[in-house]
């Protein structure tokens, strides 16, 4: 299932460094326009405001109508880069007590993520070089709206049963996961 519900990153990328460009140029206008001693040197002042008013407009108007949304287990979640997409599901959760001489308070939740680089996304000039990607914050949540952090202890407990676990930030070529 594609659940890519972004705004596409180039377009975005484009709106955002044409506003630095326009903004820029407004800029100069108005210093040339200054020193000049022009006395319409208040329009590209207010073309600026505008401009900013009117990004701040669209970002606010995304943010808020931006949701948060429950992705079934083995459904990917896409985050978008310029030349790619980077997707994370959910591949198993495991409920245990105990993992090797750490015990939980309550329980661990033993997560197991699955990440895919897919390689359908991909831009031509892209090449065949390793992603990556930031390692992102992970946090669990119930269906209680409950929030739960990674255990470090719980970590460090399976690292030393089950070995050194792959990392969400471990490089990626398009198609691997």
């Amino acid at each position: 299932m594609y659940s890519n519900g972004n705004l596409e990153a180039h377009l975005a990328a484009l709106l955002f460094l044409c506003t630095l460009a326009l903004l820029l140029l407004l800029g100069v206008v108005t210093a040339v326009l200054f020193f000049a001693r022009r006395k319409w040197m208040r329009y590209p002042l207010l073309a600026m405001a505008a401009l900013l008013a009117g990004y701040s407009l669209l970002l606010a108007a995304f943010s808020f109508t931006s949701y948060d949304r429950t992705v079934a287990r083995g459904d990917e979640k896409f985050f978008c880069e310029l030349g790619c997409h980077i997707a994370y599901s959910v591949q198993n959760v495991d409920r245990v007590k105990t993992i090797g001489n750490a015990t939980a308070k309550g329980e661990f939740y033993v997560v197991t993520l699955r990440t895919h680089f897919d390689e359908r996304t991909i831009t031509p000039w892209r090449g065949d070089s390793p992603l990556r990607p930031d390692l992102p914050s992970l946090t669990l949540v119930d269906g209680n709206g409950r929030q739960f952090p990674v255990s470090s202890g719980g970590q460090k407990a399976w690292e030393a049963v089950h070995g050194q676990p792959h990392t969400l930030s471990d490089g990626l070529r398009p198609g691997e996961s």
